[in-house]
């Protein structure tokens, strides 16, 4: 990830430049308001925002395009699973009876299962970048090098990181075990989260 530089007191940009604006409100970053910014390469735009407002997501901020699409694939399913915990969780939850919880919450683990087939495919799509720039090295040398070697192997090791997020298990709902339905999906995603977590840290 890269470098991130905070600044006490943003100061008027020079010949009368437009001010920063902030990524996460969309804001101006008014002369004398504490802000943080970060670049992740030369040639990637300077991303800059409030010190009150969310840091932006670490996809944005990360240096390696590859890495970044692989992250961004994670946080995407964050995201999802955050509306999934919400108080309809994406389906029809207006029921009474412990047979139609049960109804719901197989809903409720497909919904579950489906962002975890997309958090991988979107990974997959990540490591095949890795793939394509150990081709391209390959094609301009002629022969196998040995960072187009470290590329394939990264590509492997992404592939693999796909195959634990596709194969995560969302616990199945008990009646006798939760007070609620709602109480069963808040403790279901948050075990799916933090699943997800500790096998995105293990990204090249």
């Amino acid at each position: 990830m890269s470098r991130i530089t905070t600044v006490a007191s943003a100061r008027k940009r020079k010949d009368d430049r437009d001010p920063y604006v902030c990524y996460s409100c969309h804001e101006p970053i008014a002369e004398g308001t504490a802000y943080a910014w970060t670049q992740p390469s030369r040639y990637s735009a300077r991303i800059n925002w409030h010190a009150t407002c969310p840091t932006p997501p670490g996809s944005m901020m990360e240096a390696n395009e590859k890495r970044a699409a692989a992250m961004a694939a994670f946080e995407n399913a964050y995201d999802s699973l955050d509306e999934i915990r919400s108080t309809d969780h994406g389906v029809d939850t207006n029921v009474d009876t412990t047979e139609d919880d049960a109804t719901v919450a197989e809903q409720v683990v497909e919904s579950i299962k489906s962002v975890l087939g997309q958090c991988a495919e979107e990974v997959r799509e990540a490591a095949e970048l890795w793939r394509e720039s150990a081709s391209n090295i390959e094609d301009g040398f002629g022969h196998p090098t040995s960072m187009s070697e470290e590329f394939e192997g990264y590509a492997d090791e992404v592939e693999g990181i796909a195959d634990e997020a596709e194969g995560i298990e969302p616990e199945e709902y008990d009646a006798e075990q939760y007070n609620d339905l709602d109480e069963w999906v808040q403790a279901t995603v948050d075990s799916v989260v933090d699943e997800l977590g500790s096998i995105e840290g293990n990204l090249p």
